[in-house]
C-alpha cells in the first residue's frame, strides 16, 4: 500500500511492475511443457467421468444421453 499515491488531480498512481519474457523464451517454455507432460501419467478417465456428481456442477452445457453410462 505504501507504493500507492495520488497525483495533484486526484488520480491514483502506482509504480509499474509489468515484466515480460524475451521473444525467444517461448521455445524453452514449450520444451519444459513437453518434459512435464512426458513425466506425467495419463489421467484415469474412468475415475474422472463426465457424469460424476462433482463434475455436474461445473458443466455449463447439456450432456447428451449417449455420453452417459447405460
Amino acid at each position: 500500500m505504501s507504493d500507492i499515491s495520488y497525483a495533484t488531480d486526484g488520480t491514483m498512481t502506482w509504480p509499474s511492475h509489468a515484466t515480460t519474457a524475451p521473444p525467444g523464451a517461448l521455445a524453452g517454455y514449450q520444451e519444459q511443457a513437453r518434459e512435464l507432460l512426458a513425466a506425467t501419467d495419463a489421467p484415469d478417465l474412468i475415475r474422472h467421468r463426465a457424469d460424476a456428481e462433482d463434475f455436474a456442477g461445473l458443466r455449463w452445457f447439456v450432456l447428451p444421453d449417449r455420453c452417459l453410462p447405460e
